[in-house]
């Protein structure tokens, strides 16, 4: 079990931020809320002191798997870079443990700055995307993720019949989808999980 310590915050709507300060935030073996409670003094072992804050965790909805490695590369226009940067670094997610080697370098940058639930795109290869997955779900990253269907406009390689496309994402989603046992981000506490 870890025991958080701080100041929390709270959303309650869009409206409504609950702050409580000199609260502990108790999570169980599962990385599961188990208790909150504020007004205390810092329980010995925990992390944080009066001046850190309890956030949820944030939401990232807009990301690339394939392209985690090249952030930061810009100054070409948008389509020399899709061809320069973008496909070359979806095409080497052909290879699922290339792939699974990146999807464990994005999960663990995201997770290091807070988010825990993306949105993101996959390639067009499924084992890429069932390699993605099985990450995500080994190290508690909540998604909503699966492969992108090209069938024009992509180089050699990255295109796909619609047919095998839609086939081989109806299959990806019955595998994945609710699996880990949920569909929705994990979120600050409130009243309906068990929260203050």
């Amino acid at each position: 079990m870890a025991t958080l310590y701080g100041t929390l915050l709270q959303p309650m709507s869009p409206a409504e931020c609950r702050v409580t300060p000199r609260c502990t935030v108790e999570a169980g073996e599962d990385g599961r809320i188990v208790e909150v409670a504020g007004g205390r003094p810092r329980p010995a072992g925990a992390l944080g002191d009066e001046g850190s804050w309890i956030l949820p965790g944030f939401v990232d909805a807009h990301l690339h798997v394939a392209q985690w490695d090249r952030r930061g590369i810009d100054g070409m226009p948008l389509f020399r870079w899709q061809e320069k940067v973008g496909f070359p670094a979806e095409m080497r997610m052909s290879d699922a443990a290339a792939a699974e080697g990146m999807a464990e370098q994005f999960t663990a940058g995201v997770i290091a700055r807070g988010t825990t639930c993306v949105v993101g795109f996959g390639t067009p290869f499924a084992a890429e995307v069932e390699a993605t997955f099985g990450v995500f779900a080994r190290r508690g990253l909540r998604a909503t993720y699966g492969m992108s269907l090209n069938d024009v406009g992509v180089p050699e390689g990255m295109a796909q019949s619609a047919d095998e496309a839609l086939d081989q994402s109806r299959e990806l989603a019955a595998r994945w989808h609710g699996a880990e046992g949920g569909d929705t981000p994990r979120g600050a506490p409130s009243q309906r999980n068990g929260g203050a």
